[in-house]
């Protein structure tokens, strides 16, 4: 028991015992385990009845400046929070007293250290000063004390010199032991008891302007701290390399307005305003010194909410009666990027903790800059009094063994992953979940304000346009990238494709540590796990293979260091926002760098992983654990299938390739719910999770997301994979490796000695790309690994939530992938509509399903010999050794065709792939509905330089009429195709070739949307002007020699003639569109009727020879 608590309940029993029975406390005593106080008090000021109360410390040693609890009645829950750090009794028992209405005690209560006033009378007419009792400050409490603390022996104030503490000095404060005259006595107690309420206030101020003062010193030594950290590790990196942002912070940055210094100091200022506030409802604190990390105890919540209820009960259990929050701003964007919010404790029942973390007020396009922070966290506060409840009988919530956090690692990813990339939980289909999810919109927000901002950014984006720059004589009619109009003019707005990289690295990066960190979780709740015999045997051949490309790999890097030691010139780019400080990914887990690294980032990954797990298993006292059931149950409710199903979906192999670490990541978590307790939800179909009540989490909601991850890897992901392993071949990575290290250990031409010699610049890009080409092969296994293991043990099939019946997406959602192309559209040629029977209802529906069911799998293949018979054999015969930058970059390119080529019965691509030669391509583009190209199929030929991806391929177009016809201004005769992203037309920088970013399906779906266009005629170079009858009249008739070529080449000669490798593609695509065709050609003939019965005649001939071909299939 501490001698403080002893001396104070002495002094108060004294205090009362002199105010006899009228006394309105009684029967203070200390606690059976001598860590507290129990005494009765009066219910009312001038009632009978008593009410019993117990205040226990939470350290008693350390009293008074120890937390106590207090209980026994529900009038006193408000005061949990006041007295949560320190409590000294005579200031417990005076609030105690307010409550029950009583109000201040008269005479004031004694504390240690001063006199009782109820023990000291006041002196009549005073000769000279009273007596001073040992400790006091004299007279009326003297201009420096507050509640007994103004003592010299007060340990807070040895150090802090006050001219206020002089004897007899009588300021505004003062006592009136000097006041003579009638009635000195009465007047000089009241005075007194005046005087030592202001020596408190007095003291208090001195106290919070000491301690505002020696927060703000911490706070700018650490602030400072760190900028030169970030400042020092910005000069380490390559000279001119910007910081990477996403988009949303790149966002915030432009609307940035405030300097670093200016933004600490706004945090800084709102912290110490709300210490001086003396608020009680909620009390903040910074995470160690870092004003940019909020710690918020939310307390005296509505008597009558629920939550205030279960917060009494979790008092009395657990000790506490707080909400704690924690909040962190994103340094270098404040006020302009929104914080992330994290529920520390209790454990809320439902799923509050991602409620809290995605709550709409915090997304970019909501968050009011100028809103201050602590009134986003009493928004945050109404929404938890008014929808929240405490989940009482886990026992996390006893925070003396989970101190950090009541929620476990996982459940704090999983809420961060919903708040970083609006993916909707599942368990959005339960209304009620459903409710509280759309509840979050009702936050106050200044509408006009939002809109402002908005405002300001676009008028910003205008400004930032360049100044003086040429403007357009007239109006550009013919697709951007496809032409050499005489009026065309660069365009001001431009696409950067390095910036988008650049942004989409640092989401990826920011994600990626999220992802490690729950696979990490995943391993500390369900233990390491057991490969099952299946992946092993999928695997067989790629781990031989892997064994020799290790061999070679350490036989080149030796040659390589040797020579000349540069083999990191080509690594992957720098880190993501080092600087930001909004989001808490556990940097141990997240790892640093999101290039191809030695080792291939995937080996990163797993070393971070490994890494958390460990640190998790060093924190395994804190730290919660769910359980194999509760995981299941989390995971199933979360957003982290949908989320995986929408990242599978929306990436082509090539884009997983680009995207290493990410995608090895993401693929690491699934390979980790391979298990027989968590395979189940990877056969989830999870729906629409959330479209109709997603609230503020937008995103996979408005999608559409639909599927499984078993669908998905049964289809073209698995498929993708192993089309990437077989084009690359087995022992790439050591071939690539063996000639980039001969390269760079080649003999110097130079004669001097002194002189080192430059890497070489191909020796290095080889090695790159064997790096590349490594990590992605390991990407491409781990998929085959999950996908072997699912195919052994397969999950059952079922919806996360049923569809309702009738509901069309649900039919739609097994489409398979395709109709991502240019056609389709509903925009012009009404001829074709009515021809086509776009109107058509159910059979409409029922045939372009059937369309894109049966030549889906004909989409794309790799065949042999596509050389006898192709436009540039003569170029493979004749190029140089086959490099493998090439090879590793067409390997990606054509994982990814299935994926990313478009198909519907409008409009389609379909490639075919030499099996020796992956650098020749054939392909067929189907025109697209609404053009003179509809339905017809044309034939290109199309090669990859030794060069690629450096300089562009080469596409000649076969379909000509033997090059005779012309059917575009950018598809010469001879077969020539002018594209921008080919070469061949000067187009802004955003529409040309970049050895980075652009692909070969790019090309593809350019000509297919650029070049076929429903009126072509204006494509031709200085004819964009003719926008008057005459131009009209001129576009339609060159429409309708297209019309009739189209016919006569793309399909009668192509039916009777079709490339071998893609005959059957020909015949189904005319067999399956017979009706549409005729029809079409029919309408065709009707439209030229009246301006050229000749045309009309032979478009009529041909549809009988075309009507007499299809027959025949």
């Amino acid at each position: 028991m501490a001698a403080g608590l002893t001396a104070a309940l002495s002094q108060l029993r004294e205090h009362f015992a002199a105010q006899g029975e009228g006394a309105p406390v009684s029967s203070l005593a200390l606690s059976p385990e001598d860590d507290g106080v129990s005494f009765s008090v009066r219910k009312e000021p001038s009632g009978t009845e008593f009410v019993s109360i117990q205040v226990q410390w939470l350290d008693v040693e350390s009293y008074p400046r120890s937390g106590c609890i207090i209980s026994g009645h529900d009038a006193v829950a408000p005061l949990l929070e006041r007295f949560q750090d320190k409590a000294e009794l005579a200031d417990v028992v005076e609030q105690v007293l307010r409550v029950f209405g009583h109000g201040s005690p008269s005479p004031p209560l004694p504390r240690p250290g001063r006199a009782s006033k109820a023990a000291a009378p006041a002196p009549a007419a005073a000769d000279g000063p009273a007596p001073m009792e040992e400790g006091s400050d004299g007279p009326g409490g003297g201009g420096g004390g507050g509640g007994g603390g103004g003592s010299d022996s007060d340990a807070d104030w040895d150090a802090v010199a006050s001219g206020s503490e002089a004897e007899g000095d009588n300021d505004d404060f003062g006592g009136g032991s000097d006041m003579e005259g009638e009635g000195g006595a009465e007047e000089e107690e009241e005075e007194e008891e005046d005087g030592d309420e202001g020596s408190e206030d007095d003291e208090e101020e001195r106290e919070m302007i000491i301690l505002c003062s020696t927060n703000m010193g911490r706070w700018e030594r650490h602030d400072t701290a760190v900028t030169a950290e970030l400042q020092a590790a910005r000069e380490g990196e390559a000279a001119g390399a910007k910081q990477a942002l996403s988009c949303t912070q790149g966002l915030a940055a432009k609307r940035q307005i405030f300097n670093p210094r200016e933004a600490f100091s706004m945090l800084a200022r709102e912290l110490t305003d709300f210490l001086r506030s003396r608020q009680c409802d909620m009390s903040v604190e910074t995470g160690g010194d870092d004003v940019y990390h909020w710690v918020v105890d939310l307390g005296s919540f509505d008597p009558d909410s629920a939550l205030a209820k279960d917060m009494r009960d979790v008092a009395r259990r657990y000790c506490y009666s707080s909400v704690r929050l924690r909040l962190r701003f994103m340094r270098g964007l404040h006020p302009f990027f929104p914080p992330s919010v994290e529920v520390v404790w209790p454990h809320l029942a439902g799923p509050l903790l991602a409620a809290v973390a995605s709550h709409p007020m915090l997304s970019l396009e909501n968050w009011d800059p100028w809103r201050p922070q602590l009134e986003t966290v009493g928004q945050i506060k109404a929404f938890l009094e008014a929808h929240a409840r405490v989940d009482l009988d886990n026992p996390v919530n006893d925070i003396r063994r989970h101190p950090a956090s009541t929620y476990t690692p996982l459940e704090r990813g999983l809420a961060r992953l919903e708040a970083l990339c609006g993916v909707p939980p599942l368990c959005l289909a339960d209304p009620g979940v459903a409710a509280l999810y759309a509840a979050r919109d009702s936050y106050a927000r200044d509408a006009a304000r939002l809109q402002a901002l908005a405002e300001s950014g676009k008028k910003r984006s205008r400004a930032e346009a360049p100044a003086g720059g040429p403007k357009r004589s007239r109006e550009v009619v013919w697709a951007r990238g496809t032409g050499y109009g005489s009026g065309h003019e660069k365009s001001g707005e431009q696409w950067d494709a390095k910036a988008t990289e650049a942004a989409q690295r640092a989401r990826d990066e920011e994600v990626r540590g999220l992802l490690a960190a729950m696979t990490a979780s995943l391993v500390r709740e369900l233990g390491p796990r057991q490969p099952h015999p299946a992946e092993a045997a999928a695997a067989g051949v790629e781990a031989a293979a892997e064994g020799k490309a290790e061999e070679g790999k350490g036989e080149a890097e030796g040659k390589e260091k040797a020579a000349a030691g540069e083999g990191k010139a080509a690594a992957g780019p720098a880190d993501g926002p080092a600087a930001m400080e909004g989001v808490e990914t556990a940097a141990g887990a997240g790892g640093s760098g999101s290039g191809a690294a030695e080792g291939g980032p995937e080996r990163e990954a797993g070393a971070a992983a490994a890494a958390a797990a460990a640190a998790a298993a060093a924190a395994d006292d804190e730290e919660p654990r769910l359980g194999p059931e509760a995981v299941c149950g989390v995971l199933r409710a979360s957003c982290l299938l949908p989320f995986c199903v929408r990242e599978l979906q929306l990436a082509s192999f090539a884009d997983m390739g680009a995207r290493n670490p990410y995608y090895t990541a993401l693929t690491g978590l699934l390979l980790e719910l391979c298990r027989p307790a968590t395979a189940p939800l990877l056969g989830l179909d999870v729906g629409a999770a959330g479209a109709s009540g997603a609230g503020g989490a937008g995103g996979a909601g408005g999608s559409g997301v639909r599927g499984s991850v078993l669908g998905l890897l049964e289809g073209g992901v698995r498929q993708a994979a192993r089309m990437y392993l077989n084009v690359l071949g087995p022992n790439a990575i050591a071939a690539a490796r063996s000639v980039a290290a001969a390269a760079a250990a080649a003999p110097s031409t130079s004669t001097s000695t002194a002189v080192t010699r430059p890497p070489d610049k191909q020796a290095l890009a080889m090695e790159a790309a064997a790096r590349e080409a490594e990590a992605t092969q390991r990407l491409a296994r781990t998929i085959m690994q999950i996908a072997a293991y699912l195919e052994a043990c397969p999950p059952p099939r079922e919806a996360a939530h049923p569809a309702a019946p009738g509901d069309p997406s649900s039919a739609s959602a097994s489409a398979g992938g395709g109709g991502a192309g240019a056609g389709g559209g509903e925009g012009a040629g009404g001829a074709e509509r009515a021809a086509t029977g776009a109107g058509a209802s159910t059979s409409a529906a029922a045939g372009a399903a059937l369309y894109v069911s049966t030549l889906k799998p004909l989409q794309m293949d790799a065949v042999p010999g596509l050389s006898r018979a192709h436009h540039y054999s003569a170029s493979l015969r004749s190029e140089p050794t086959a490099l493998r930058v090439r090879s590793v970059r067409l390997a990606k390119e054509v994982a990814s065709l299935a994926s990313l080529l478009p198909l519907s019965e409008t409009s389609s691509v379909f490639v075919r792939v030499d099996e020796q030669a992956v650098q020749l391509w054939k392909a067929i583009i189907v025109g697209p509905e609404d053009t003179p190209y509809s339905g017809g199929c044309f034939v290109f030929d199309i090669y990859f330089p030794h060069t690629y991806p450096n300089q562009p391929p080469q596409v000649h177009l076969q379909t000509t009429g033997g090059g005779t016809v012309r059917f575009n201004p950018n598809l010469y005769a001879e077969g020539k195709v002018c594209l921008s992203l080919l070469g061949t037309w000067s187009g802004d920088k955003g529409e040309s070739w970049n050895p980075d970013v652009s692909t070969a399906v790019q090309v593809l779906i350019s000509i297919q949307s650029l070049i076929m266009v429903p009126q072509p005629y204006f494509n031709e170079p200085s004819y964009e002007g003719q926008t008057d009858e005459r131009g009209r009249t001129a576009s339609r008739d060159y429409n309708k020699a297209v019309r009739e070529n189209c016919v006569r080449y793309a399909m009668l000669d192509v039916l009777r003639h079709p490339p071998a490798c893609l005959a059957e593609v020909v015949r189904q695509h005319f067999k399956l569109r017979r009706e549409p065709l005729l029809a079409q050609v029919k309408a065709w003939a009707d439209e030229a009727a009246g301006h050229d019965a000749g045309s009309a005649g032979r478009l009529m001939g041909m549809r009988g020879e075309l009507e007499a071909l299809i027959a025949a299939l």
